[in-house]
Formats: C-alpha cells, structure tokens, sequence
C-alpha cells in the first residue's frame, strides 16, 4: 500500500532538488561576480583616489587664481575710473581758468 510520502512528498522534494541545485548555483556564482566586482572597484577606486585629490588641488588652486585675477581687475578698473575722472576736473579746471 503506498504511503503519502511516496506519493506525495518524495516526488515534491525531488523537483524542489531538481529546480533547486541550479537555482542556488545561479545565486552563488551571481554573488561570487558582485564580490569581484565590488574588489576591482575598491582597487580601482585606491588607485585613482590620489589623481583625485591632485585634481581636486588643482582645481582650488586655479579658483584661488581667478578670484586673484577678478580683484586685480577689478581694482584696476576702479584706478582707470578715478584716474579719468581726475583727468575730466583738471581739464574742466583748465577750461574755467582759460575761460577768465
């Protein structure tokens, strides 16, 4: 007389282990790529965080610079103004003492 467990159970824990194995050697390998691929990008980013903080350096540096520059401008301009308008007083001064 067969039993529930042959009938029932033992084919069912048979395709379970049939579509299980393949299944846990998928989700093994998958997990083994993403280690490696966290590992190499770890490395990687080792690798290049030096050439980033240059980088970094050199891009504060050159901010430094143009705010340098910016001011430089800035006053010269603000020296053209003052020179010009001391031009414009002496030539209306000029043109008041030449006009009596």
């Amino acid at each position: 007389m067969p039993s529930i467990l042959e009938d029932v159970f033992l084919p069912l824990v048979m395709v379970v282990m049939a579509l299980g194995i393949p299944l846990v050697a998928i989700l093994v390998k998958h997990q083994q790529k993403m280690a490696m691929i966290y590992r190499e990008d770890s490395m990687r980013n080792a690798q290049e965080q030096p050439q980033v903080a240059s980088l970094r350096q050199e891009v504060d540096n050159l901010k430094a610079n143009m705010n340098e520059h910016t001011i430089l401008l800035d006053t010269i301009a603000s020296q053209q103004a003052q020179i010009l308008d001391s031009l414009r007083q002496k030539e209306s001064i000029e043109q008041r003492l030449n006009a009596q």
